[in-house]
């Protein structure tokens, strides 16, 4: 998943076999999770499913991850789309961010292109079991969910725990008791001095997730690009949305609305995630302005300020 991973864990006198154990299940759970999922190594399950076309035999957790990604592609008016593999290689995002960040991205010869029709081109047979395909020699990249869902299943995981917060690269799901009384404190990095904090919320029993064209961004051939790819184009967004953080009760959510609204900017996102009505976002502009949905100013108790983001 190209991140790493911070798990707290909230606990009472004689549980501290039961915390090891649940930490142990958490790490094993994210490491089975990339195994699968990961497009950078050819045994994957995923980079099967790109090489192959089918799956006769798909675990249980592709075809559930393929199903909600049809949802939110059908949800977001086909702006979350996973269909956007080709685009993203032709940007540059070849490898793994990391060799990508420490060498130079390698320029594409590939046409860019807008996104096929998810819903089109990807199916998941209806019987319990049944196979997964894709179709028009469709690849798919699974990176814009599979993190957010997979805190969501290790939430699941730490239930029986007093509280706990589980931290995947900024996607944030936290549940039950805090350390403090007041909740569990998050910090929205500021995407232009990643030093600060652009706002302070407190949160609990909720998730959270940030998307941001400044987190994973490189050049190439003197092009600045990065991975939030728009499907109506095949290019990176281009919006006046430099980053979108997105409370609501999933991560798995979280995740595809803050991506969303990136790639929708700022006025249509506002409008769209009111309409909607089961989330709250706060959004910085390419100007370094931020403006919020109404409800945001719920989860903020304290005056914002720029203060050193702990992180």
């Amino acid at each position: 998943m190209g991140t790493g991973v911070q798990v707290q864990i909230v606990y009472g006198p004689g549980m501290q076999d039961a915390v090891t154990s649940l930490g142990e299940s958490v790490e094993s759970l994210f490491r089975e999770e990339h195994d699968r999922f990961t497009r950078f190594e050819s045994d994957s399950e995923l980079s099967r499913l790109n090489a192959e076309g089918r799956l006769e035999r798909p675990s249980a957790e592709m075809r559930e991850v393929l199903e909600h990604s049809l949802h939110w592609h059908r949800a977001t008016s086909r702006l979350f789309n996973p269909a956007i593999l080709p685009a993203l290689v032709a940007a540059g995002y070849d490898r793994t961010f990391d060799e990508i960040e420490f060498t130079d991205a390698r320029a594409s010869s590939l046409d860019r292109a807008a996104a096929p029709n998810f819903a089109a081109v990807c199916r998941v047979d209806p019987a319990p079991g049944g196979p997964v395909e894709l179709s028009q020699n469709a690849q798919v990249d699974l990176g814009g969910i599979v993190k957010g869902w997979t805190v969501d299943r290790a939430a699941r995981l730490l239930s029986t725990a007093s509280g706990y917060l589980i931290d995947a690269g900024g996607d944030i799901r936290v549940g039950g008791r805090a350390p403090e009384p007041c909740g569990w404190g998050i910090a929205i990095e500021d995407p232009f001095q990643r030093r600060y904090c652009a706002d302070l919320i407190v949160l609990t029993d909720r998730g959270v997730a940030t998307s941001s064209t400044r987190r994973r961004a490189w050049t190439t051939g003197g092009r600045r690009e990065h991975h939030l790819i728009d499907p109506r184009t095949g290019e990176p967004s281009r919006t006046d949305t430099v980053s979108a953080t997105v409370v609501t009760d999933t991560v798995e959510k979280a995740e595809v609305y803050s991506k969303t609204a990136v790639l929708l900017g700022s006025v249509a996102s506002l409008a769209w995630l009111s309409d909607r009505g089961d989330a709250d976002a706060f959004l910085i502009l390419e100007n370094g302005e931020s403006v919020e949905t109404e409800g945001w100013r719920r989860w903020r108790p304290y005056q914002r300020t720029a203060v050193s983001a702990a992180r």
